[in-house]
């Protein structure tokens, strides 16, 4: 599948679920005893996150897009840490 350009479509179907994932954990880690939703969760996280991860591409459209091909790089970056502190707050607790 062909990486698709950053846009107010991709923007909502592509990043916007990971975040807002992410902050439904975020909510039932404050809730007592949700340990089983939040892991029920985490997949979905996962998949979600990857997924924008893989197929968001930053650097279509702009003038000297083989330059900035580095913001896909940091886009990755920035999901791996995502993902990595995500499932240890997870399980935590």
């Amino acid at each position: 599948m062909n990486r698709q350009a950053l846009s107010v479509h991709t923007i909502s179907t592509v990043l916007l679920p990971p975040v807002l994932c992410y902050y439904a954990t975020a909510l039932l880690v404050l809730v007592p005893r949700t340990l089983p939703v939040r892991v029920a969760l985490l997949p979905i996280t996962l998949w979600a996150t990857f997924r924008a991860a893989t197929q968001l591409d930053c650097s279509a459209g702009w003038p000297y897009e083989e330059r900035l091909i580095y913001l896909n790089q940091g886009l990755l970056v920035c999901f791996y840490l995502f993902l990595s502190f995500h499932s240890h707050s997870c399980l935590s607790s």
